[in-house]
Parts: structure tokens; C-alpha cells; sequence
């Protein structure tokens, strides 16, 4: 998990949330990913839809998504969470070869 989240541009993180965690409405600045190795996350949006994270289950978290989240049952739920790296980009034209 960690060597595929890294290969996409991500820096990585392992999180445990205990049964019972719920996230109020909150947002992130970059992309994230969640990647449920046990438990169940469960994530809102504000339009109402919402989905579950079960071990294996991975999804994207585009920036500035607001949401809410919280661990579903009575296991804590262990998932990966992965931060996209903002690539720092150039500004101009590229120099020509001469």
C-alpha cells in the first residue's frame, strides 16, 4: 500500500481511529486518498451521499471536498491516508536548446 501511494504522488500516513470517531463537516487544501486496511469508514458530503470504506476499499478525496467521516461497528477502523504532494511548476516558457 505505502510503495503504490508513494508511487502516485503521495505523502503517507497510517491512522487508527477508535469505534465511535465521528468527524464533524471539515475539508482538506490537497487531494487525499483513504485506504481501509480493517474496520469501516463511513464519509458524507454535503449533497447527502454518502459511502462506506471496508478493508481493501480505497477511494479519492478531491481538495477543498466538504465532508464529514466516522468509524462505523464497534472495531476501530486502521486505514492509510494519503496526501497528494503539490509539484511545485515553473512559471515562463521553457529555455530553448540552442
Amino acid at each position: 500500500m505505502r510503495h503504490k501511494l508513494f508511487e502516485e504522488g503521495y505523502n503517507i500516513f497510517h491512522w487508527v481511529d477508535r469505534a465511535g470517531t465521528i468527524y464533524g463537516l471539515h475539508k482538506h487544501d490537497k487531494d487525499q486518498t483513504h485506504w481501509v486496511i480493517s474496520g469501516e469508514l463511513e464519509i458524507s458530503f454535503e449533497n447527502g451521499f454518502t459511502y462506506s470504506l471496508k478493508a481493501g476499499d480505497r477511494d479519492y478525496m478531491p481538495a477543498e471536498t466538504w465532508h464529514t467521516a466516522r468509524v462505523v461497528g464497534e472495531e476501530p477502523v486502521n486505514y492509510m491516508v494519503g496526501e497528494k504532494i503539490k509539484v511545485k511548476r515553473k512559471r515562463g516558457r521553457p529555455k530553448k536548446n540552442i
